[in-house]
């Protein structure tokens, strides 16, 4: 547009979808166009990586000089000597290690590459808060108290409450729904199991008690799980592949690590909830509780059904009696009538 400044139109031609920024540069007094990636991607014979129409718009209202392009060129380097490698970008991660080119030599580079024995550590540590923190809610709801004085309330009495009486209400309505649930209980004893089997790994560590994992001795604290710090943090300093075994070893059968057994079984109680309790893409018929409710609707309606009809019936009995007793009043001032003329 006319009214667009040299601003926004630059500003626009970098949030576009060419894959380019444009810029203006004080100092020189000139815009700069620039790839947004680094590396070498035009193969073409002008190697050019950027091509536009010198007699266009951005030739003569940008003043840009296409035979300006400074082109680009790959990261490249050679890995033990053998293996040559290029990136488009100056970064390049190969078996796990990240190499970052920050400038050129022709120099051999010796690399030491050293365990991060911390952030290993602290990724364990975090794994086992979650798994301490999954056992902690699941027992707390297993063991909840049950307010059997507190039913679920009707429309009419939530109508004579404020609303912080009903939620307070429905706090000890609710307590205790997941009591002794079997699904949930199953579930825990798998993740315990999970965690306390052996992983043949075919290495040194086959147990975390091995690595300075062990249960909690308190009984309150239900099985979760403690670290020594020093005896794990010397484990991965020492044997970082034996530790990733016992816990990411993904194959099947008794060689399978920690965390890959405990995924299975959180597979296999989530599913065990969905066939119980549902989920937004199922159906009443589809889950066991579902089931049940279109079963207790269905007597409802049947209940419903009877009472109507023990309704009509009583209904028919009274208009048959109010028939009968007309009936007999008529009668009786019939009677009345013929002995008051006697």
């Amino acid at each position: 547009m006319s009214t667009d400044s040299l601003n926004s139109i630059l500003k626009k031609i970098t949030d576009s979808d060419l894959g380019v920024r444009a810029f203006y540069d004080k100092q020189s007094g000139q815009v700069v166009m620039e790839r947004k990636d680094t590396g070498k991607f035009n193969n073409a014979e002008s190697g050019q990586e950027i091509e536009f129409d010198k007699d266009g718009f951005l030739g003569t209202f940008l003043k840009l000089d296409p035979t300006k392009d400074q082109g680009a060129k790959n990261a490249q380097f050679t890995y033990n000597g053998a293996l040559t490698i290029e990136s488009k970008k100056n970064s390049y991660t190969l078996n796990g290690v990240t190499f970052n080119f920050n400038e050129i030599t022709d120099s051999a580079v010796r690399i030491t590459v050293d365990n991060d024995v911390d952030a290993a550590y602290n990724k364990i540590k975090d794994f086992i808060d979650s798994y301490n923190k999954i056992i902690e809610d699941t027992n707390a709801k297993l063991s909840e108290k049950v307010y059997r004085d507190y039913p679920p309330l009707t429309d009419d009495q939530k109508k004579e409450m404020s609303e912080d009486e009903i939620k307070l209400w429905e706090e000890k309505a609710k307590s205790g729904m997941l009591k002794g649930e079997s699904v949930l209980q199953n579930g825990l004893y798998s993740m315990r199991s999970a965690w306390y089997n052996n992983v043949e790994t075919g290495g040194a560590y086959n147990q975390l008690a091995q690595l300075g994992i062990k249960t909690s001795s308190d009984y309150l604290d239900n099985g979760k799980l403690i670290i020594d710090e020093d005896k794990l943090k010397e484990a991965l300093r020492e044997n970082p592949d034996g530790v990733y075994k016992l816990f990411s070893n993904d194959v099947e059968g008794s060689g399978r690590g920690i965390i890959n057994r405990i995924e299975d079984t959180l597979d296999v109680t989530m599913n065990s909830i969905t066939q119980r309790a549902g989920n937004t893409d199922k159906t009443n018929q589809q889950f066991t509780l579902g089931k049940r409710l279109d079963e207790i609707e269905d007597r409802i309606d049947s209940y419903q059904d009877y009472l109507t009809q023990i309704e009509d019936r009583y209904w028919s009995q009274f208009s048959a009696m109010e028939t009968a007793i007309n009936q007999m009043n008529q009668q009786s001032s019939y009677l009345m009538s013929q002995f008051g003329t006697a």
